[in-house]
């Protein structure tokens, strides 16, 4: 992970993303939701590409 000035981008799946809203800030980026592979858990689910940063 970057400072926190600097975002990245995790593509994840829906319940990854409500379970890190908890330790980061995260923007969903705006596209649709497609299959992908998951940065957390690392399953192939539908999912989005979200903007993450340190809280």
């Amino acid at each position: 992970m970057n400072e926190k000035s600097k975002p990245e981008i995790w593509m994840m799946c829906v319940p990854c993303a409500e379970g890190a809203k908890d330790s980061y800030s995260l923007k969903m980026q705006l596209g649709r939701t497609e299959k992908i592979t998951c940065a957390i858990c690392g399953k192939r689910r539908y999912g989005s590409a979200y903007e993450v940063r340190r809280k």
